[in-house]
């Protein structure tokens, strides 16, 4: 019994695999290795449909796999307080208005709403933004209309 529970243990942890997050600064890099849309997936910690979001709809497996297939996935909380440098720019947390200037530069004109998403294709160029929850069914109709 022993060892069925131990078997039973490893095969369902070396399927669940923890979705793999980029950074910003990292674009430019992995762009050069393997040209690939992002997703952009805004957020902040105290947003509840955020956390659900991510711990479900992202851990869906075939969510997951058209993410690490077909996109660099980047979790951005937009109340960092940590410089960011992306396309040449110093990115910065906005204080007066309590986000920070990228996020708010994806989403210009607009009131930020969380969670929010974005997809860039493998140039930067906006190709989707959402605003608001994103159930597993529809994001994965929209991650496979923008496969390059």
């Amino acid at each position: 019994m022993k060892y069925y529970l131990v078997a039973v243990l490893s095969i369902f942890l070396s399927t669940a695999k923890a979705q793999k997050y980029y950074s910003f600064s990292q674009l430019d890099s992995l762009q050069k290795i393997e040209k690939k849309s992002v997703v952009v997936f805004v957020s902040t910690n105290w947003c509840n449909y955020c956390k659900i979001m991510e711990q479900k709809v992202f851990k869906k497996p075939k969510i997951a796999q058209q993410l690490s297939n077909s996109y660099y996935l980047i979790k951005l909380d937009a109340e960092d307080k940590n410089e960011i440098f992306y396309r040449g720019q110093n990115f910065k947390y906005n204080a007066s208005l309590g986000y920070h200037e990228i996020a708010l530069s994806l989403f210009a004109n607009q009131k930020l709403i969380f969670p929010s998403l974005c997809i860039l294709n493998s140039e930067n160029q906006m190709l989707y933004q959402h605003q608001g929850f994103t159930n597993e069914a529809s994001l994965s109709q929209i991650l496979q209309y923008f496969v390059n």
